[in-house]
């Protein structure tokens, strides 16, 4: 029996939260800079 306050990982490595949310922030970065691109070229 785990202690109360123990934090159990259920998931890790790609699945973990931390690399979803890293991945999250790199793929919004990316859409970012896509979409500056576009804007350039259109004008």
């Amino acid at each position: 029996m785990s202690e109360k306050s123990f934090q159990l990982v259920r998931y890790h490595g790609w699945y973990s939260n931390r690399m979803r949310g890293e991945r999250r922030k790199l793929e919004e970065e990316c859409e970012e800079k896509e979409e500056g691109k576009e804007k350039k070229s259109q004008s």
